[in-house]
């Protein structure tokens, strides 16, 4: 079917059609963090405060045209949402799995999870997070890594672009350099006819060459109109006089 042909391996299990289906939707990261925020000077768990709400809010962290893509509906009975990987997968409208949906442009996948809409943090501030470890990487050697960035209208750090671009920019700047000592130091001088002299002395070359190859047609005559033509012709020489027939 088309379902198994788009999703496998990850479209059935126990007979059963997974609901959603395909590796990326059933390898998503499926850890639990908890923030808890923490005042200067404490770094216990037990005082500081659970971060809920605006102060760790999933909403707002996926494209719209991400969140229109995906609409839930209930499960028939033909569908399972127990995965690919033997746990059971999130509503697709959740913002946390529209964000995984979207597939990474590397080997390192950073996906935002959480953001703080209010408060943020001042100097001495911290924030501490409780981590359930349910997302196992030691199947491929991988790691995980928690990362606290601050958004901007143009999304969080990412140096990767700015490190390519960077990058660029430099081997153009060398290449200048480099192509700007060749002029300077082979460059032609203003008003030099030599480069000219030697241009039309090959073209008089070729003039001549073109002279004493060129075949000239001087009679075509039919033997019988339904036989083929019969050309006669001959190489002319250089200095030999152009009369004696018809010249096509």
């Amino acid at each position: 079917s088309k379902i198994q042909k788009e999703c496998s391996p990850a479209s059935e299990t126990e007979g059963k059609t997974i609901y959603p289906c395909g590796l990326i939707a059933n390898s998503q990261y499926n850890d639990t963090l908890q923030g808890y925020f923490c005042e200067s000077g404490v770094s216990t768990l037990q005082s500081c405060s659970l971060m809920t709400g605006d102060n760790w809010s999933h909403q707002g962290i996926a494209w719209k045209s991400d969140l229109d893509r995906f609409n839930a509906r209930p499960l028939t009975s033909d569908e399972t949402d127990f995965g690919y990987f033997e746990y059971n997968l999130t509503n697709i409208e959740n913002e946390v799995f529209v964000v995984w949906m979207r597939p990474g442009n590397g080997g390192v996948v950073r996906k935002l999870y959480a953001i703080d809409k209010k408060k943020g943090l001042e100097k001495g501030e911290s924030i501490l997070l409780n981590i359930g470890n349910n997302f196992n990487v030691d199947s491929f050697s991988g790691t995980k890594r928690v990362v606290v960035s601050t958004m901007s209208w143009n999304g969080g750090k990412a140096p990767f672009l700015g490190i390519v671009a960077l990058s660029f920019g430099a081997i153009c700047i060398f290449l200048d350099i480099i192509l700007l000592l060749v002029m300077k130091t082979y460059k032609r001088r203003t008003g030099d006819l030599s480069y000219i002299a030697r241009k039309i002395k090959n073209e008089r070359r070729r003039s001549q060459f073109s002279a004493n190859g060129d075949m000239e047609l001087h009679e075509v005559r039919f033997s019988n109109p339904r036989d083929h033509l019969e050309i006669d012709g001959r190489m002319s020489e250089p200095n030999e006089s152009r009369n004696g027939g018809t010249v096509i």
